[in-house]
């Protein structure tokens, strides 16, 4: 390897380093290597930016070499590993998952929403979040969630998640980690990974409503009525589902409340407001709605822009 090594760094504007039984190979300028060694042509290994299996990796290398795992021809199963060398510099140490070089890390805070803190004074702070980071994969293998470059209609807690509502979507934080919406690894899926599926329809379905019920997530969009669940009541990555439970026209300004056991919502027309109650059954079963206003047809204006309710009093205003 020495000799190998000498005659390397006789060729211009090339830098060749051994650490242990690698050499690394750095130039000045793009290039391409192409190595073969011993009778059979294969004693020697060779990569680059990426090989083909991690087995291909030395135990010493470089700190902060960066290489792609491109495992088959499908871009879904790449992942990237950087050298962590135990004194700072090259030599022993560990490969770790980490993010391509060239992909975002995340979240910009300044266009995501933003936190109201009450301080132990009394008084408030209003300040950006500190979303968590991107640290592994790529935009096929960890994606960004659905929100990114749109707008994100309403925020809730499910769960021990934050979720976001946006167009048809829904996108729910890791559990416990409210502000994290990225996995922390690209090779494997866990049950507390970040949720984001989408509420597929014939029907245009932008989401702007959610009530949390004992079966799962009620979701509401102009025209229609979504139920999301997950095996046993718990929403994965792997397990949670959004299905059609009902359609309803609903007006996307007023916000759908929790009456305790049942939810209402209303519906506008261009001289008044009809006032609809949900109550959700089993799993399989559709729900029951009934007008509540119908007793009193046309005599609630259109003109209302805000419904607020008293599950203890059994009132809605």
């Amino acid at each position: 390897l020495n000799s190998l090594q000498s005659q390397l760094a006789t060729i211009s504007g090339v830098t060749a380093t051994r650490i242990g039984s690698t050499i690394e190979v750095e130039m000045s300028s793009a290039f391409t290597i192409t190595a073969k060694g011993g009778n059979d042509g294969d004693s020697l290994i060779v990569y680059q930016d990426s090989a083909d299996n991690i087995s291909r990796l030395p135990s010493k290398a470089k700190h902060g070499r960066i290489v792609q795992i491109a495992n088959s021809t499908l871009n879904q199963d790449d992942y990237y590993l950087k050298f962590v060398a135990n004194n700072g510099t090259s030599g022993e140490g560990y490969w770790e998952e980490t993010i391509k070089p060239d992909v975002s890390t995340g979240l910009t805070a300044s266009t995501m929403p933003h936190q109201l803190i009450r301080n132990a004074n009394g008084t408030f702070t209003f300040q950006q979040v500190s979303w968590e980071p991107r640290l592994v994969g790529d935009d096929i293998s960890n994606e960004h969630p659905s929100f990114v470059g749109n707008t994100i209609q309403q925020l809730f807690f499910y769960n021990n998640r934050l979720g976001a509502l946006t167009e048809e979507n829904v996108s729910m934080s890791q559990v416990g980690d409210y502000f994290n919406f990225y996995h922390n690894s690209a090779l494997t899926q866990v049950a507390s990974d970040p949720v984001d599926i989408s509420c597929s329809s014939i029907r245009p379905a932008t989401l702007h409503g959610v009530v949390p019920v004992a079966q799962g997530l009620l979701l509401f969009s102009r025209s229609q009525q979504f139920l999301m669940q997950g095996a046993q009541g718990i929403l994965t990555p792997t397990t949670s589902t959004i299905k059609t439970i009902s359609n309803y026209e609903m007006d996307p300004l007023n916000d759908p409340v929790d009456l305790g056991t049942t939810v209402s919502f209303v519906s506008k027309t261009p001289s008044y407001m009809r006032v609809f109650e949900m109550q959700t059954r089993g799993q399989d079963e559709s729900p029951v709605v009934v007008d509540i206003s119908r007793i009193v047809p046309e005599w609630i204006p259109s003109t209302v822009d805000q419904v607020v309710s008293s599950p203890q009093n059994s009132l809605l205003s």
